[in-house]
């Protein structure tokens, strides 16, 4: 995790925050906003094995938006005995990117647009994720978000409690 602290140095403790559906901050991007919240260490070291460090930044070539659906180390810790540390192996890395792409998707998914006043439930079926009728390519089980619609400078989080496996 030394290169995402040392890139977040002062922009996490600058800009730690209590997280709420809407919240947003110009410049905060989506590593920062998970660092800041302290529950997603595992998340980010799992971002940084995988080489995909830059897209949570924001930095060039990874320019775009995204929609993070972030487990909580809860999530993790929820998987079998060795599991993360087997998936944070480096002879393992197209199976963490495989699996991190299950939760970091382009383009922007608020979930408060599709459930404006009632919590939103996410269903998946075989390859796709449907979210009040749309359909999104995906693939995992159900999971309900415990935040969502969390707002940074390159995206959105949507927290979640349960790894997205393959």
């Amino acid at each position: 995790m030394s290169r995402i602290r040392t890139l977040l140095l002062a922009g996490a403790a600058a800009s730690a925050m209590a997280l709420g559906a809407g919240s947003a901050s110009a410049g905060t991007s989506i590593a920062d906003v998970l660092a800041a919240t302290g529950n997603h260490e595992v998340l980010l070291a799992a971002v940084e094995a995988a080489g995909m460090t830059d897209r949570l930044l924001g930095v060039e070539p990874y320019t775009y938006e995204y929609t993070v659906f972030a487990p909580t180390d809860e999530a993790f810790a929820a998987l079998p005995a060795g599991t993360v540390e087997n998936l944070l192996l480096p002879e393992n890395r197209r199976d963490l990117q495989r699996i991190l792409k299950n939760h970091i998707l382009p383009g922007i998914i608020s979930l408060r647009e599709y459930y404006p006043t009632y919590q939103p439930r996410i269903t998946f079926n075989y390859d796709f994720m449907t979210i009040n009728g749309h359909m999104v390519e995906f693939n995992a089980d159900g999971v309900t978000p415990t935040e969502f619609d969390i707002g940074a400078s390159n995206g959105i989080i949507h927290v979640v409690d349960t790894v997205l496996l393959p």
